[in-house]
């Protein structure tokens, strides 16, 4: 299990009926929080896989955006929430494992 902080940084562009240019857009750096639970199995002295699950809540805020002129387009709340599952292989370099000698 682990918990902790979290950051990002975020890009929203605002598109209306279907156009493909943004009419609007804003940015901004959010902070939160996260947990997660994960484990980890070795196949042999080498290689290992791992799956894990993080959840990061960065909570609900009110951006302003602009349009590509630079003039105010809209205030919009924006709430965000990432369910987030890793998995992968890890290859060691190296001698071998470490023993210990008595």
């Amino acid at each position: 299990m682990k918990g902790g902080g979290a950051w990002e940084r975020d890009h929203y562009d605002r598109f209306v009926g279907g156009t493909t240019a943004p009419v609007g857009s804003a940015r901004e750096w959010r902070s939160g929080w996260t947990v997660g639970v994960g484990g980890e199995y070795a196949f042999t002295n080498y290689l290992s896989g791992f799956i894990e699950y993080n959840y990061y809540d960065f909570g609900t805020h009110t951006l302003t955006f602009l349009d590509p002129a630079g003039a105010f387009n809209d205030n919009i709340s924006i709430r965000e929430r990432k369910s987030v599952l890793r998995a992968g292989l890890n290859l060691r370099w190296g001698a071998g494992p470490v023993v210990a000698r008595y």
